[in-house]
């Protein structure tokens, strides 16, 4: 799969958007944005942890950590070792609802896949459930 065959698909015309790029200009920022949201909506683990860590931090929009924890999820279960090992860490601090159980899953999916969750939690100040 090329870069041209990638943005084709997620509905990028060359021409078009370069003609309105001059006309109205638009920064990195926004285009970064849109096209992590495309992805993200494409299942696309990277991109569903990165809008995740929007709701969570609240960084251009308003926080919303059940929407975060959401998202950590989708991303987890697709194989983001950040967003298993974030999702832990919010479950056992209590930012969002979740059984110890999945929050000791999502440290051993990120430690299998070599994720310093002791570091983590020690950091955050959490003890290790297992």
């Amino acid at each position: 799969m090329t870069l041209d065959s990638v943005l084709a698909a997620n509905g990028f015309d060359p021409e078009l958007d370069l003609v309105l790029d001059r006309v109205v200009p638009v920064s990195p920022a926004r285009v970064w944005r849109a096209w992590t949201h495309r992805a993200a909506a494409g299942e696309h683990p990277r991109a569903l942890y990165n809008v995740a860590a929007e709701h969570a931090t609240g960084r251009g929009r308003v926080q919303d950590l059940a929407t975060a924890a959401s998202l950590y999820r989708r991303a987890a279960a697709l194989g983001n070792v950040n967003a298993a090992a974030t999702l832990a860490y919010m479950i056992l601090s209590g930012e969002c609802e979740g059984a110890v159980d999945e929050a000791q899953r999502w440290l051993d999916v990120a430690d299998d896949a070599g994720y310093d969750t002791a570091t983590m939690l020690e950091n955050a100040g959490l003890d290790d459930p297992r």
